[in-house]
């Protein structure tokens, strides 16, 4: 979406749906990653990190758990997110 609602093609021949790997991809040469900034943390002398300029760009957040966890702490956290949700 970020790409073509720019106007750009991007050939996908594979994707990396762990981190890791996708990092390990760019480092092997084998194509680029969109990381959140806190990535650069990682430290890798293989891979260089470079600021998008458009601010506009986001990544989507995904929460999972377990059927049935009934975990006052898990039941918190569904409550503070409900709560973030709706405010936007």
């Amino acid at each position: 979406m970020t790409f073509r609602s720019r106007g750009l093609g991007v050939n996908v021949a594979t994707e990396a749906n762990e981190l890791q790997t996708a990092i390990g991809m760019v480092a092997a040469s084998v194509g680029v990653a969109l990381v959140s900034e806190s990535v650069k943390r990682l430290h890798r002398d293989d891979v260089s990190y470079r600021p998008l300029v458009d601010q506009g760009v986001v990544s989507p957040i995904i929460m999972n758990y377990r059927v049935g966890e009934l975990s006052p702490g898990l039941a918190q956290l569904r409550g503070l997110v409900k709560s973030i949700l709706t405010r936007r």
